[in-house]
């Protein structure tokens, strides 16, 4: 065979096999093609300019465009609105950079529906490994948008619903407290007066009467606060004793009249200060024995309480039962009853209630670092069981316990508008010797202030033509300006929240005392405030 034979010969091989690789990609590409037009995700190849050079059948169905209609053109033109171009233009600069993205991005169909893609881009080379455009699978999560707006749009209303609910726990936390103020005032100053039996037992039941109510609006406020997360846990010296008395004795006309026996037995570790949130502890104890008091129609309710020094680590462990021999509850109940709007079974005809009360307990007794247990018997009674973290104070003086403090010719201006709350404090600073000036708004505070010369300021918040809010910012502005003294002015208010109290020491008060309020608690506030 001749040398010109045998080369026809290697090239008609050499072609052959070149056809059957040709063939063999030529298969891969269809069996690559076929599994990208059958894809579930919609598909789509731009160039470098963006202009669409494939469209998948996944994708044209997605849309309801045909491929005719996408080739040659812009993709971000053709399927999103105007303001989106930019966007979609440095995904695109990107993607001719060599980097892959994910992105959502809102696309209109063909019949002008809005759909969000999941976007997964890269970039598509060549041969020759050159980026020559970019390919992106899309998937569609409309749906998924659809719930996240629902929920959103379900947050944003809740949330109006909750500032709707604040508002008016806020506006009735003062309308109710500020007569509140009133009347308890006057029934503890007309106890002091010569009654008989029978006006006793009258002043009495409106003292039972108001007590519960200020009880049970604490209550809804402990729980707005506590959805809120503006429940905090702030730890003060308190003399637990004097804390247990004050409560139980607010319990004991009533308990007195139902012919229950109410008693409050302390360890004689518990004579002392202690480091406690004394607000929230009163709450507790006050909740557990006024649900005792509900559901014991005879026979005695037992407090008692204990302090076990390590209990919690360093801290120690206030220990406290409260005992009834009430109706008791049954087993089955026990393990939801400090659940919300929960009650025993055998307690909701009969004695009422929000189901409220014994769920505030234990989330303010969590809050407080400890927890709250019962132990019950149908028909013989229960006992409600909690713990504080709690840690002794070293042992001091303390004479603003021992003595009544001698108020005598201290100079105070009282700001009340209130005529029935402006005669209970007149009584009281009267009574104790001060020497009292008193306006019904904040312009005439201000004028009273400019003239003379005081120790301390009462002021109501709430206040016609000038708000003590607005007379205090005044006040503390014209001391910074004249490099005057600064004067303690307290707050007194029937608003009850922590951002109300936070407003008032913002604008310079030094303290705040919500509406109703002891005489005890008047009494302290100025101890606190007055000239040394």
């Amino acid at each position: 065979m001749s040398s010109k034979s045998i080369h026809h010969v290697e090239m008609r091989e050499r072609i052959l096999a070149l056809e059957k690789q040709v063939a063999k990609l030529q298969a891969k590409q269809q069996n690559y093609q076929g599994i990208l037009e059958n894809m579930e995700l919609g598909i789509l190849e731009v160039d470098l300019e963006e202009r669409i050079v494939k469209a998948y059948p996944k994708f044209c169905e997605l849309l309801g465009y045909t491929e005719e209609e996408l080739i040659g053109k812009k993709a971000s033109e053709k399927l999103l609105d105007q303001e989106l171009h930019e966007q979609m233009d440095k995904q695109t600069l990107a993607r001719n950079k060599g980097e892959s993205g994910l992105y959502e991005v809102p696309v209109r169909t063909k019949l002008g529906e809005v759909k969000w893609l999941l976007i997964s881009g890269v970039p598509v080379r060549n041969a020759k490994g050159e980026i020559v455009g970019s390919m992106g699978t899309h998937y569609d999560i409309s749906e998924r948008k659809r719930d996240e707006e629902a929920l959103m749009l379900a947050k944003i209303e809740a949330e109006k619903a909750r500032q709707a609910e604040r508002e008016f726990l806020t506006k009735m936390s003062h309308e109710i407290r500020t007569p509140m103020n009133a009347i308890m005032g006057m029934s503890v100053l007309m106890s002091e007066t010569g009654l008989d039996a029978d006006q006793r037992k009258l002043l009495n039941g409106i003292q039972h009467g108001s007590a519960l109510l200020q009880r049970m609006l604490d209550g809804v406020m402990d729980l707005s606060k506590l959805e809120a997360n503006q429940m905090e846990c702030r730890l003060e010296a308190a003399e637990l004793a004097l804390l247990f008395e004050a409560v139980v004795a607010s319990f004991e006309p009533l308990l007195k009249e139902k012919g229950v026996l109410l008693s409050c037995s302390l360890a004689p570790e518990l004579n002392g200060r202690f480091m406690v949130d004394g607000p929230i502890l009163s709450r507790v104890l006050t909740n557990l024995i006024g649900n005792a008091a509900k559901f014991t129609a005879k026979g005695s309710i037992e407090v008692s309480a204990q302090w076990n020094p390590n209990g919690e680590g360093k801290e120690g462990r206030l220990d406290v039962q409260v005992k009834d021999s009430g109706v008791g509850i049954k087993a089955s109940d026990t393990e939801h009853i400090f659940g919300r709007f929960k009650q025993a079974s055998n307690r909701k005809v009969e004695h009422g209630g929000t189901g409220l009360g014994l769920a505030i307990v234990k989330e303010l007794c969590q809050l407080h670092g400890g927890d709250v247990s019962v132990q019950s018997t149908l028909g013989k009674g229960s006992t409600f069981s909690f713990h504080f973290a709690a840690r002794k104070v070293a042992k001091e003086v303390n004479k603003a316990h021992q003595e009544i403090a001698d108020l005598r010719g201290v100079r105070i201006l009282v700001a009340e508008d209130n005529a029935l709350n402006l005669f209970f404090i007149q009584t009281l600073l009267k009574r104790w010797g001060c020497n009292a000036t008193f306006v019904s708004d904040g312009h005439e505070a201000i004028e009273e202030w400019r003239s003379k010369t005081f120790d301390v300021i009462l002021m109501d918040i709430q206040m016609p033509n000038c708000t003590g809010l607005e007379a205090t910012a005044v006040i503390r502005s014209e001391q910074k300006k004249n490099d005057k003294a600064h004067l303690p002015i307290v707050a007194l208010s029937a608003f009850a929240f922590d951002h109300d109290k936070e407003e008032a020491l913002g604008v310079g008060m030094d303290d705040y005392l919500i509406k109703p309020y002891t005489e005890e608690q008047l009494m302290n506030v100025l101890r606190r405030y007055r000239p040394s």
